[in-house]
């Protein structure tokens, strides 16, 4: 849990809340529950699945990243919930003693870091374009 004093600090330096973040992991740790039946559904391929977590669940973890000045702690908070996703996608409990490193080699999920900076770099690739077309209208 972070501190007062840290996300005071945070908020004085970077000038961006830190509860953006959990707002956007409670947001998609919801949707992931909505989706529960499909999570189990046993007809459905793992590929199936993976695909529609990385429509659905990513697309709103990840909406407005961009923009996010991600730190260490973030970041980790971040990839915890992407691989507890994938847990709960492979149908497998935290008594079932399975090491993340199996359900990564499972699953092979895009690391949230690359996805991120992916994003990032996109985005202000189509703002750069924007406004050598529109010099006036992007500015």
């Amino acid at each position: 849990m972070l501190r007062p004093i840290s996300i005071f600090l945070r908020l004085l330096i970077f000038n961006e809340p830190v509860w953006d973040i959990f707002k956007h992991i409670g947001i998609s740790s919801a949707a992931m529950h909505a989706l529960h039946t499909v999570w189990c559904h046993h007809e459905l391929s793992l590929f199936t699945k993976l695909r529609l977590h990385q429509s659905c669940i990513l697309s709103i973890l990840l909406y407005g990243s961009e923009s996010w000045t991600l730190l260490k702690e973030d970041l980790s908070r971040l990839e915890s919930f992407h691989l507890k996703c994938q847990w709960q996608i492979l149908g497998i409990k935290w008594f079932d003693f399975v090491k993340n490193v199996d359900i990564i080699a499972a699953t092979n999920p895009p690391s949230l870091e690359d996805t991120i900076r992916c994003r990032a770099t996109l985005c202000l690739v189509t703002w750069l374009d924007s406004a050598i077309e529109h010099p006036l209208t992007v500015l």
